[in-house]
């Protein structure tokens, strides 16, 4: 007697409803895990500018004055931070980069500010800025002393022509509106 067997497998519709299915999965995962690794880099940046922005305060108040240099500074930088490629050319300082981010001390009419700037990649020109004397940007509304998102145009900077305004300090940061607009830079407020 004949036993009917039938061999089981996978019908072409079930293969492509299951390849349907990680499509799927993968045009919701891919930008959340870009987002993830552009804020990683991100808040390097952001603690590199915040132990700098730190050691030039100590440095203003025993001096009267603000540092020029990065060696000026007691900071032992971390060897990744070695670089010396600025986000922009002019009114710096000094500058140190990772390849990534550039921070730099910059001075401005009368203003000094330290920022650090994404060098490279889709959101190029995004970053953090912190005043110590506001100079020219007082009348702005910003705050010295007060770390602010920004996304920079200046110097050849793309960002964000290539992308809408926001799309750095917004949808990486959740900032709220831009507290400052100007030709070439956007200010917001951190969370």
């Amino acid at each position: 007697m004949k036993t009917n067997r039938r061999k089981k497998a996978f019908t072409l519709i079930e293969l492509l409803v299951v390849v349907l299915i990680i499509g799927i999965l993968a045009a919701v995962a891919v930008p959340q895990y870009q987002k993830a690794i552009e804020k990683t880099k991100a808040v390097q940046a952001w603690a590199m500018l915040d132990a700098t922005w730190k050691a030039a305060q100590i440095y203003h108040l025993n001096n009267g004055t603000w540092p020029t240099q990065f060696d000026e500074l007691d900071i032992n930088v971390a060897p990744q931070w070695t670089g010396t490629t600025p986000l922009y050319s002019g009114r710096l300082s000094d500058v140190r980069s990772n390849g990534d981010f550039s921070v730099q001390i910059v001075f401005y009419n009368g203003g000094f500010y330290m920022i650090a700037g994404r060098l490279k990649g889709p959101y190029k020109g995004g970053g953090f800025v912190i005043y110590g004397d506001l100079g020219p940007y007082e009348a702005a509304g910003r705050e010295e002393g007060v770390m602010y998102c920004m996304e920079n145009t200046q110097y050849g900077v793309t960002f964000p022509t290539t992308k809408p305004a926001g799309s750095y300090c917004q949808r990486i940061f959740k900032s709220p509106g831009a507290l400052d607009v100007q030709a070439t830079i956007r200010v917001y407020p951190l969370p």
